[in-house]
């Protein structure tokens, strides 16, 4: 439940499930031709819409529990689009590349969404654990990212041997690691967001 008090909340479209009072509802637009193009080029984008007026806000994802994060003005996360929900308007965002070429796209895509407080972040995630990558080397899976410090410096690697090309291998061949520093936030599971089989 998010109270409006005047502030605009940006939402992921079709998160909204219901709202007690006054709430206009408006598309938000891309944010300009860049961000666009990258999250036509990568599945980054953050479809959104703009939350304004005074009332309650029920917003929901999948039944996934949702937490706030508070930035502070000029903190930043970075955090990926699959578990980023909302923010205050008042953040502003960008769509950022993590280098690697190839290796980056076989370990999830090259890009991740870069926000700036001050403001208020939703994220959707059920079990979230988090890492200090000062304490050793961190390396998780791609599809368990929800979010990390920004700035933190993000490596693809690759454990493929030759006995993944033979059908052996792991499952687990693409990683992302992560420079020292900071904090990773991750899913225990990655997180499933189609259908029931």
């Amino acid at each position: 439940k998010a109270t409006l008090t005047g502030t605009p909340l940006l939402v992921s479209r079709g998160a909204m499930i219901a709202f007690q009072g006054d709430v206009t509802f408006a598309y938000e637009g891309s944010g300009g031709v860049s961000k666009y193009l990258k999250a036509a080029a990568t599945g980054e984008g953050m479809k959104l819409m703009r939350c304004e007026g005074s009332g309650e806000l029920f917003v929901s994802r999948g039944g996934h529990k949702l937490h706030l994060l508070d930035l502070a003005h000029g903190e930043q996360l970075s955090a990926s689009s699959r578990s980023l929900l909302g923010f205050d308007a008042s953040i502003s965002y960008e769509i950022k590349m993590i280098k690697g070429g190839i290796g980056a796209m076989a370990a999830g895509g090259l890009f991740n969404v870069t926000l700036s407080g001050p403001g208020t972040v939703i994220m959707a995630s059920d079990w979230p654990v988090v890492l200090n990558t000062s304490e050793a080397r961190t390396l998780v899976d791609p599809n368990a990212v929800v979010a990390w410090t920004a700035g933190l410096t993000v490596t693809p690697k690759s454990s493929m041997s030759a006995g993944a090309l033979i059908g052996r291998g792991s499952g687990e061949a693409m990683q992302l690691e992560f420079s020292p520093g900071g904090y990773v936030i991750v899913e225990p599971e990655p997180m499933f967001t189609g259908p029931a089989a």
